[in-house]
């Protein structure tokens, strides 16, 4: 399944409870905080980067949280994944035009990681529970809701059907490749995703988190894959 990198959040992550609240953040609630976390995470937003720096400034001695620079830098390192992994895939696709194919994988690649950018999220509801790691400090977990488009597979579901990649020709390839694309920017439906994500804070720090990443997998597995049927109730 193909993935959107998380290497330009690392740094952030491993950093997000490096220091104590020196003076009292700007007012956002638990909610809007995530959202802003969530446009960091889907889109590598730089703006929202921005203002969760001067947000979480007081968290951080005054310095800034994520590096901006790495945020404006993740489209370049993204198409230099995207190139490695397409050259993966031709390795198991010995009948393709790598001419054609390549350029057809990369384009389908960066349909869904668009597709996951524009991810529409908003904040709906957090819980608040007291930290009993670190006294004196509150957990939110927020959950969160994002209308994406609805596939009913991810790429390797959707080649199935064109046989052994062994054997598989150009022209099916690229066929393949052009309707998942179609189905990411132009989807005949859409559906919700619903996931959560524990922020550390409250009682006057900045609500912050090192997790935040995860929303990746929760948005991606959830645009690619129909939610599971209700079991049928017995009679």
């Amino acid at each position: 399944m193909l993935r959107r990198t998380r290497a330009p959040l690392f740094a952030f992550a491993l950093a997000a409870f490096a220091a104590p609240a020196l003076a009292a953040p700007a007012a956002l609630t638990p909610e809007q905080v995530a959202e802003l976390y969530l446009r960091v995470a889907l889109a590598h937003d730089a703006e929202a980067g921005k203002r969760l720096n001067d947000y979480l400034k007081p968290a951080f001695d005054g310095k800034d949280a994520f590096d901006l620079a790495a945020l404006a830098a993740a489209p370049k390192t993204l198409d230099e994944s995207y190139a490695t992994f397409a050259d993966s895939v031709l390795s198991s696709l010995p009948k393709a035009d790598p001419a054609q194919a390549k350029p057809a994988i990369i384009a389908a690649m960066k349909s869904q990681a668009n597709a996951v950018a524009n991810a529409q999220c908003k904040g709906v509801s957090n819980q608040q529970r007291p930290n009993d790691v670190r006294p004196g400090q509150t957990i939110a977990t927020v959950t969160y809701r994002c209308q994406v488009p609805a596939l009913k597979g991810g790429l390797e579901q959707l080649m199935a059907d064109k046989g052994d990649p062994s054997s598989m020709s150009t022209q099916a390839l690229l066929e393949g490749f052009a309707t998942y694309r179609k189905a990411l920017e132009q989807p005949a439906a859409r559906r919700t995703v619903e996931g959560r994500i524990d922020l550390y804070g409250g009682d006057g720090q900045p609500w912050m988190t090192g997790s935040f990443a995860e929303a990746i997998d929760v948005v991606t597995d959830g645009m690619l894959n129909p939610p599971a049927a209700a079991p049928a109730s017995a009679e």
